[in-house]
């Protein structure tokens, strides 16, 4: 009889072992991705804005795993958005008189993702610009990444710890910063840019590869309907190309870093084959694209739609790749280099028509900072606001 009985507690231990592998296979495949790189996933929940303990300006102890895990505390209702005062300690990006100007003050709001080590690492914050060494607000969402404009609507790429592959998700949000939708990325986060209107968004993630310098990294661009949550394009990829009056198309194509005109309908965004990089203008209800030149990289418009800003390759070969900031004339497809010389890989964005904001490393550290410099070519580079990234310019 106890023989009996242990046979079938082996029986029982194997079935559930055996459940479990197929699970895991399953939440595998899912996420190895398919033809939409984005799917729905369960009803979305408020992201609710929490008064942090801390600012984004926190200490600069080395973070730990748990920090890095760490979650937002779960509520239900709506709460007010409430200032996070600093302290007295955080370094600063400039003393208040030398801070950057922003031409007629047409931005109200900076949104970026705050990089101090600490609770807050991650989060969403929010500061006015006339006003960026005051009190901060932090919000509940953590993003990798992040884009949203002043018609009220935005999109947070974020990256979930998980067994046995990390969940990456596009959490599209409100103006109050309460989700809408929550999609499922299958890719690490890489870009995102939110149409003016706040109608679409374009979202770009590394199906394979994690860098833009490594020759085999895959990217996938999709679009999707800010409103209801549906994808416009599961694969900008697929829109048809145009080089000088043929239709351009080569299995290698990868396009990423798009950037929107002012009727969301207009944009441009790199596309890269053969191991060249070309700007491309397209068209989302042509669903079409025309190459405009060569060696642009991740174009950022400016708010007048006269420029772009970008990365432009240098080196490679047998030294490294690297990326110079320079601004192009729309007219004349010329471009000039900014006075950063240190390389940058990053979307760029404009903090009025004569400045541009970006954003570098610290050394050795899990710390990014964001940079100005002008957008003429003149001047030189100067730190705007310390452990931040992904910043956008809420302009009214």
């Amino acid at each position: 009889m106890q023989l009996s009985r242990l046979r079938v507690g082996g029986f029982i231990v194997l079935c559930t072992l055996s459940a479990t592998v197929a699970t895991v296979y399953v939440v595998h495949s899912a996420r190895r991705g398919g033809p939409a790189d984005l799917t729905i996933l369960a009803p979305p929940k408020p992201s609710l804005v929490q008064h942090a303990s801390e600012s984004t300006a926190g200490s600069d102890a080395a973070r730990t795993p748990d920090d890095r895990e760490r979650k937002p505390p779960s509520g239900s209702g709506r709460t007010r958005l409430e200032p996070v005062a600093r302290p007295e300690t955080a370094p600063r990006a400039t003393k208040a008189e030398e801070a950057p100007s922003a031409a007629g003050r047409e931005a109200a709001y900076l949104a970026f993702r705050s990089t101090a080590l600490g609770s807050t690492y991650g989060s969403l914050a929010v500061a006015p610009l006339d006003a960026l060494y005051g009190p901060l607000t932090i919000t509940t969402l953590r993003c990798n990444r992040l884009h949203m404009v002043a018609a009220g609507a935005g999109v947070c790429l974020a990256a979930d710890p998980g067994f046995p592959y990390p969940m990456y998700r596009a959490i599209l949000f409100d103006a109050e910063f309460r989700t809408r939708h929550t999609l499922r990325a299958s890719g690490l986060p890489s870009r995102v840019r939110v149409s003016p209107d706040g109608r679409v968004a374009a979202i770009t993630v590394f199906r394979s590869g994690h860098s833009y310098t490594s020759a085999s990294f895959s990217t996938l661009t999709t679009v999707v309907d800010l409103k209801s949550g549906d994808l416009l394009s599961d694969d900008v990829e697929k829109f048809t190309v145009w080089r000088n009056g043929k239709v351009f198309r080569e299995v290698d194509f990868n396009i990423w870093g798009v950037t929107f005109a002012r009727d969301s309908q207009r944009f441009y965004a790199t596309l890269r084959t053969g191991g060249r990089t070309y700007l491309i203008e397209g068209n989302l209800t042509a669903r079409e694209v025309r190459v405009l030149r060569e060696n642009v990289e991740c174009p950022s418009l400016s708010p007048d739609n006269t420029r772009l800003a970008f990365k432009k390759r240098e080196g490679g070969g047998v030294g490294p790749v690297t990326w110079r900031l320079s601004v192009l004339e729309l007219t004349t497809l010329e471009d000039w280099p900014l006075s950063e010389e240190r390389s940058v890989d990053d979307q760029v964005e404009w903090l009025d028509d004569r400045q541009v904001l970006y954003s570098l490393p610290e050394e050795a550290t899990a710390v990014t900072n964001t940079w100005v410099v002008p957008a003429d070519g003149t001047g030189e580079p100067r730190l705007f606001m310390p452990k931040t990234y992904s910043v956008v310019v809420l302009r009214k």
